[in-house]
């Protein structure tokens, strides 16, 4: 692997926020709705619950590390787990799941995970790879034909790295397009035609530009060289194997067992927000679609060491530099890729509606967090997340402090 950028320890949080920043799954003002109930965060008394059937004891320091941060960032609830050796060694949920029923948020919850799951749609493209029916250097237009010149050179790695030149979301030009391509009966081979229609902003594998379009495009690509949906290939091939029974695809039919509610700040109220069938299914197609809870994070984090589903080489592949984000950081295959001082990062945050997703992989130290947070990235809840990783980094790893 090429040598990595050092990572500043400032300039590691600023480039995360601004990364957790450009990750949302999309959804307009237009195609959701607010309920009537407000609530405040402040007038919540805390409280906290571990993962059922576990033995490992409370750590007061980081219980009430993260109350506070709940506090601080008017976070109805969070979920959260801690990795070391692959093996889970803190789970815990904080807050409210549920603010009308005053549920408390359980680890076993699930909450929409947004572009984290981006690395489970690279993991499907890498699974077609070592099955020989899909090169990383395929043109596009060998599974879509009708491509304007423009994505004549365009390939799926360049999707998948986000070099494709595509811009990050629809514009608001497109949205009552977007509300008919997503209707049942519309082929994929339709909604491919109408992206490619978007101009680029630059010329395919020159720079870097996160694009939730391209991983939908993606996500349809996958779908055609696998000749199934690729989230069912991901479920025969990643979710069952691992016994990860909590994921969910949105815009599928309701799961037995129901996610936790979503929210929205709006000044010292919080407002339950429920997207529209047309962006579930939107962000379905492979941007951010995904929902599961922490737990089932942990089994995937655990499974990227012991080779359970991919092949080593894929698991390098995703950790190799394919293109610079910043002078302190780049992007590889479904992964954001830092150096903290001298230990490598990987990771990815999420921003939806109505949840924010932070997962921080120090793979060399075998020691990986994740943060599962219930309100949206709208009005400048998105270090919530952050905040919940980068204090447990630091609690257990103070040489893995950033800031």
């Amino acid at each position: 692997m090429p040598a990595p950028f050092k990572l500043r320890p400032v300039a590691a949080l600023l480039a995360c926020a601004l990364l957790l920043a450009a990750c949302g799954g999309g959804g307009g003002d237009g195609h959701q709705t607010l309920s009537k109930q407000d609530y405040r965060v402040s007038d919540l008394p805390p409280v906290s619950v571990g993962q059922t059937g576990s033995s490992i004891p409370a750590n007061p320091q980081i219980d009430q590390s993260v109350q506070a941060i709940l506090k601080e960032y008017k976070l109805p609830g969070a979920t959260v787990v801690v990795m070391q050796d692959d093996q889970i060694i803190y789970a815990k949920g904080y807050g409210y799941g549920n603010l009308a029923t005053r549920a408390a948020a359980r680890p076993e919850d699930r909450f929409e995970i947004g572009s984290i799951s981006k690395q489970f749609v690279a993991a499907a493209a890498l699974l077609l790879v070592e099955d020989g029916k899909l090169s990383l250097d395929d043109k596009v237009s060998k599974y879509f034909s009708g491509l304007p010149a423009t994505w004549q050179a365009t390939t799926v790695r360049q999707l998948i790295a986000h070099t494709s030149g595509l811009p990050q979301n629809p514009s608001p030009a497109m949205e009552a397009e977007v509300e008919r391509l997503m209707k049942d009966g519309v082929s994929d081979a339709e909604r491919v035609a109408a992206i490619a229609t978007v101009p680029l902003l630059h010329t395919p594998g020159s720079t870097f530009e996160y694009s939730n379009l391209g991983y939908n495009v993606l996500g349809m690509l996958l779908n055609k060289a696998a000749g199934m949906d690729h989230f069912e290939l991901l479920q025969q091939r990643v979710f069952r194997p691992l016994g990860m029974h909590s994921v969910h695809k949105l815009g599928a039919p309701a799961a037995a067992t129901p996610s936790v509610a979503g929210y929205q700040a709006q000044g010292d109220v919080l407002k339950e927000f429920f997207m529209s069938v047309t962006y579930q299914r939107f962000n379905g197609l492979g941007c951010g679609g995904l929902e599961m809870n922490v737990l089932d994070m942990a089994k995937w984090d655990a499974a990227l060491y012991a080779g359970k589903i991919l092949k080593p080489s894929s698991v390098a592949a995703m950790a190799q530099r394919e293109t610079t984000v910043s002078n302190a950081s780049w992007y590889g295959l479904g992964w954001f890729l830092f150096d903290v001082n001298g230990h490598f990062l990987m990771k990815h945050s999420g921003g939806m509606p109505a949840f924010t997703t932070d997962y921080r992989r120090f793979r060399d130290d075998r020691f990986s967090v994740v943060a599962f947070t219930n309100v949206g990235d709208k009005v400048n809840n998105i270090p919530g997340a952050l905040a919940i990783t980068r204090a447990i980094t630091e609690h257990y790893h103070p040489e893995l402090k950033v800031n």
